[in-house]
């Protein structure tokens, strides 16, 4: 590799830790310290900004309303635009961002993030049988984020969502007990004991 491209490759990495705005390798570069502060960067990070939440909101919209509903959206936006794993794609940034949701540490956000991950695997021609463990009635919940309002308070209990293209509406909600699984929001690990 020439000295020319690596340059060039230390000013890439360079730019795209000032857009991301992470720590910027020591560079000699006057240039860096002109773009740092200037408007142009500043506007550039809210477009980007701007169009990871219409992708999110668009793409993962049960999950992103129950983030906003719980006031989180915007700081989740936020730790993604630093992140330096969010993938740059949209396929990509969708798929993390609802990992990222289903190790949540409110089983509310984890459920909601792991049946929409299952529902978007299924739309795509996945055909497993997808479980989802609730701890309180998913329907009211489910309902309430698709028409776009805050979801009232749902019944406590233990709850198995199944998403699977063999389902009628790829979707169905069965009461399996009382609340006292600590597994809420995560996929049954498919491992046997």
């Amino acid at each position: 590799m020439s000295a020319q491209t690596t340059r060039l490759a230390d000013h890439q990495r360079a730019m795209l830790a000032l857009l991301k705005e992470r720590p910027v390798p020591a560079a000699p570069e006057p240039y860096l310290d002109l773009v740092r502060d200037a408007a142009g960067l500043r506007m550039i990070r809210r477009i980007t900004a701007w169009w990871r939440r219409f992708d999110l909101e668009r793409l993962t919209p049960l999950t992103a309303r129950a983030l906003t509903n719980a006031g989180r959206f915007d700081d989740e936006l936020a730790r993604l635009g630093t992140d330096p794993h969010t993938p740059s794609t949209i396929d990509g940034l969708t798929a993390y961002f609802l990992e990222q949701q289903i190790r949540d540490t409110d089983p509310l956000i984890a459920a909601v993030a792991s049946t929409e991950r299952a529902l978007s695997r299924v739309s795509r021609g996945d055909r497993t049988r997808h479980e989802v463990i609730w701890d309180r009635d998913p329907v009211a919940i489910l309902n309430a984020l698709m028409a776009g309002r805050p979801p009232d308070r749902a019944v406590a209990g233990h709850f198995s969502v199944t998403v699977s293209a063999d389902l009628p509406t790829r979707i169905a909600v069965d009461r399996i007990g009382p609340a006292t699984d600590d597994r809420a929001g995560r996929e049954p690990d498919p491992r046997p004991d």
